[in-house]
């Protein structure tokens, strides 16, 4: 189970950071039933998805600040259908990719549109994986080339969230889901930089590609206050106080060595999180913000840092915490 690092959370704080992560993980489904739509898709399949002219829906607006209308409510179609827009350069996305994109995403019975990264200009790290995004978008993405593709989707119930709709993104069972997204290269998904020498007597770690690192803890006493060290130095940006910063965790007890979560555990998608705004336990807010993108790092925390008196999930309470964090990316 999934320990809780975000302490404090305003619904609407909620809503605006994991908007897209909640499209990309609610969960997959299965091709939906039906006559042809308007749209005449053709017949799909994964990663080779239909090309339809999308009649009803328009991309307008400015190449900064682009714009999806349904022009004729509701729009639906059966079965997911593409409209390139733009061919994109580089590499095609494979299924074990994750893909950032900025995007659009509208309700196709309402016409609203229910989220725009375009307004905040940033971009979003999407898992390919079968497992890791929903069964319509990976049809779309796949294949696609990384860097200024742009295309249209329509996704049916059936290859979104199914009968079961998504209340909280305001997607009933029937309604079918518009994304313009635009390709913006491939999302790291470890540390890269330049190797620190580890600091004496704290966890040493072993770190395999794609896996939750191994955290071996020292035969001494816990610290008591809050310890930090950099394992790699990253060469991107410093993070920023109110930052998003994306990133691979691993965590275990000191007093016992057991790991309790892990990020690699959920998929291949890094967490994303506001950083120095008390939105996270207090050592990440005061660790994180200064280190710069590409480094991994290593925080010891107290429980007055951590999750004080109070268990978490496998964590008992007043438990000293050891963190291995790779920063790779922050906007």
């Amino acid at each position: 189970m999934r320990v809780e690092i975000f302490v404090r959370f305003s619904s609407a704080k909620l809503a605006a950071v994991v908007a897209v992560p909640a499209i990309a993980l609610a969960g997959c489904g299965g091709s939906s039933d039906g006559s042809p739509s308007s749209a005449a898709p053709q017949t799909a399949s994964v990663g080779q998805p239909a090309t339809g002219d999308l009649a009803g829906v328009t991309v307008g607006g400015s190449e900064t600040a682009p714009t999806v209308t349904v022009s004729k409510k509701p729009f639906k179609v059966t079965q997911t259908t593409v409209k390139k827009i733009a061919e994109g350069s580089g590499e095609p996305a494979k299924e074990s990719d994750v893909l950032k994109t900025q995007m659009i995403v509208v309700n196709g019975t309402t016409g609203e549109t229910i989220y725009d990264s375009f307004k905040g200009k940033t971009t979003e790290p999407w898992p390919l994986s079968s497992t890791g995004t929903l069964t319509g978008l990976r049809k779309a993405l796949v294949g696609e080339k990384v860097n200024g593709a742009k295309e249209l989707v329509a996704v049916p119930p059936g290859d979104a969230f199914g009968a079961n709709g998504q209340s909280s993104l305001k997607v009933g069972k029937d309604d079918t889901l518009l994304f313009y997204f635009e390709t913006k290269g491939l999302q790291a998904t470890e540390a890269s930089g330049t190797p620190v020498a580890p600091k004496p007597g704290f966890p040493t770690v072993k770190v395999e590609q794609g896996k939750a690192a191994t955290i071996t803890i020292p035969k001494t006493p816990a610290p008591t206050t809050l310890q930090s060290e950099v394992l790699i130095k990253g060469n991107g940006p410093a993070v920023a106080k109110g930052q998003t910063v994306f990133a691979h965790y691993t965590g275990v007890v000191w007093a016992t060595g057991k790991k309790f979560d892990s990020s690699w555990d959920h998929g291949t998608a890094p967490l994303s999180m506001p950083v120095g705004v008390s939105q996270l336990i207090p050592a990440w807010d005061k660790v994180l913000v200064g280190q710069t993108v590409g480094s991994r790092v290593v925080i010891v925390a107290p429980p007055a840092e951590a999750y004080g008196n109070k268990a978490q999930n496998a964590i008992p309470a007043n438990s000293t915490l050891v963190f291995v964090i790779d920063i790779v990316d922050a906007m």
